[in-house]
C-alpha cells in the first residue's frame, strides 16, 4: 500500500518526504517489537560440533550455493528495476504501482506455502522459485515499455516468497538438533546478506557498462545457473519439510 502512496507524494512534494515517512513507520515498528514475547530454547548439542556437522553436509552447501545465486537475482532486481524503468520512461507513479503489484503477489504464495510444501517439498518449491526468477528476469530484459514491468512484477511472489518459504523449511529440516536457529541464520545471511551485497556490486558494474537490458539478461543467466546446480546436484529429495 505504501508504494503508490509514497510515489504520488514524491511527485507532489520532494524526495525527502519518503525518509520522514520511513522514520515514522520504522519507529512505530520498533516500539511494537519491544513488546514481542521471546521464548528461550536450550541447545541440544554442542554448538561447534553441530556447526561442523552442518558445514560437512554436502546437500547443505549445495543449497546455500543455490540460494546465493537465486538471492543475487532477487537483489539485482530489487536494486535496479526502478532505475531501469526510469531510463525507459517510467513515472514515479508507475514504479509505485509496480512495487505494489510485486508485494501483493507475495501474499498468496506465503499464505499457501504450507500446502505448496506438502505438495512439492522444499526442493520442488525452490525449483519453482528459480524458474520464476529466470522467466521474470528475461522478461525484464526483453520489455519495450515500462508498463510491462507492472505485469512482470506478478512473478515477484513466486520468486521471492517461494524461495523464502522453501529455504526456511529446508534449513529447519536439515539442521541437527539444537542448530535450527544457526541454520536459519546461515540461510538468511546467504540470501539477504552475501547475495544482496554481491548482486548490488556486480549489478552496478554491469548496468553502467552495458545498460539495463543487459543487466537483466545477466540476472536471468545467474538464476538459470542456480536452477541447473539445484537440479543436477541438489539431491533426489529434500529432508522432510516443516515450517
Amino acid at each position: 500500500m505504501a508504494g503508490p502512496i509514497m510515489d504520488a507524494l514524491i511527485e507532489r512534494t520532494s524526495l525527502p518526504a519518503i525518509f520522514v515517512s520511513y522514520l515514522v513507520w520504522m519507529g512505530s515498528g520498533f516500539l511494537v517489537a519491544t513488546r514481542l514475547p521471546i521464548r528461550r530454547a536450550r541447545l541440544g548439542v554442542r554448538f561447534m560440533s553441530g556447526l561442523r556437522g552442518l558445514l560437512a553436509n554436502r546437500q547443505w552447501i549445495i543449497f546455500l550455493l543455490t540460494v546465493l545465486l537465486g538471492g543475487m537475482g532477487i537483489s539485482l532486481t530489487n536494486n535496479f528495476l526502478f532505475l531501469y524503468m526510469s531510463d525507459i520512461g517510467g513515472s514515479e507513479s508507475l514504479m509505485g504501482l509496480a512495487l505494489a503489484m510485486g508485494t501483493v503477489s507475495e501474499m498468496p504464495v506465503l499464505f499457501f506455502s504450507d500446502r505448496l510444501l506438502r505438495r512439492w517439498g522444499a526442493r520442488g518449491l525452490l525449483t519453482f522459485a528459480l524458474v520464476a526468477c529466470v522467466a521474470r528476469s528475461f522478461g525484464y530484459a526483453l520489455m519495450t515499455a515500462p508498463w510491462m514491468a507492472v505485469l512482470l512484477q506478478l512473478l515477484h511472489g513466486p520468486t521471492f516468497s517461494a524461495l523464502w518459504a522453501a529455504g526456511v523449511s529446508y534449513a529447519h529440516a536439515i539442521a541437527p538438533p539444537g542448530m535450527g536457529a544457526t541454520a536459519q541464520g546461515m540461510f538468511t545471511a546467504t540470501a539477504m546478506g552475501l547475495a544482496a551485497a554481491a548482486g548490488a556490486f556486480l549489478g552496478g558494474i554491469i548496468y553502467q557498462a552495458w545498460g539495463g537490458a543487459s543487466l537483466f539478461g545477466a540476472v536471468g543467466a545467474i538464476a538459470l545457473a542456480g536452477l541447473a546446480l539445484w537440479l543436477t546436484a541438489g539431491g533426489e529429495s529434500a529432508p522432510a519439510t516443516r515450517l
